[in-house]
């Protein structure tokens, strides 16, 4: 994790899925983090669709844009990227 050439990937669904144990160490090196995977989650269910789960979606949002991240929408259906991106231009993000 020292090395220059590492950066971290932050799956906000996983670690909400994982009761938010992978937060922290995101926190400790945010000035490492690079890319997001987005989706929603409840409890151990994600890549839910935006707005479809209980996870508090602008404020890792608010961080990828502060950080720069590239972002990948990680849901598993034509549907859901639809329903996601829908929810991303209703909230105003894109």
């Amino acid at each position: 994790m020292e090395s220059p050439v590492f950066a971290l990937t932050f799956d906000i669904g996983h670690d909400a899925a994982a009761d938010f144990a992978d937060g922290p160490t995101i926190q400790t090196r945010i000035h490492r983090l690079r890319h997001m995977h987005l989706h929603d989650a409840q409890g151990r269910d994600h890549h839910l669709p935006l707005g479809d789960g209980t996870l508090n979606l602008p404020p890792y949002l608010d961080l990828a844009k502060q950080h720069n991240c590239r972002t990948v929408l990680e849901v598993k259906t034509p549907e859901g990227l639809h329903r996601s991106t829908h929810w991303l231009r209703e909230k105003g993000y894109l």
